[in-house]
């Protein structure tokens, strides 16, 4: 059975979202089946603005990150007597955003492509 899941927005699409991980254990033996299993994931993303160390001009820079909702995401917890438990999707959800927000380009990154080309 596949595990569906609502999209991030809450819109209740019934149709299967996220990453697809697939789990094969023994697929070298003849007969064996693979299950498909689809975790919901969330992306943040972000911009930054710098400016061009070759010509001076702007430049933004976007990147995106995602975090997926899956039994191996884990946090430590005593509380629990593995002293690991599974993130929620309030958690999933706050790592990629933190993620976002320390993203920091290097000075390299703001420099276009035509400017490193023409450099010497």
């Amino acid at each position: 059975m596949i595990p569906r899941a609502s999209t991030p927005g809450g819109s209740g699409d019934p149709r299967p979202v996220g990453v697809t991980v697939t789990y094969d254990p023994g697929a070298y033996a003849v007969g064996r089946t693979s299950t498909r299993v689809t975790f919901p994931s969330y992306t943040a993303r972000t911009k930054r603005k710098g400016s061009c160390p070759t010509c001076g001009r702007q430049t933004v820079r976007s990147r995106s990150f995602e975090s997926t909702v899956n039994p191996w995401n884990r946090v430590d917890d005593p509380s629990v007597p593995s002293g690991k438990r599974q993130r929620t999707d309030r958690e999933v959800r706050a790592y990629a955003v933190a993620k976002a927000t320390a993203w920091e380009p290097g000075p390299d990154e703001f420099e276009h492509a035509k400017c490193r080309e023409a450099r010497p």
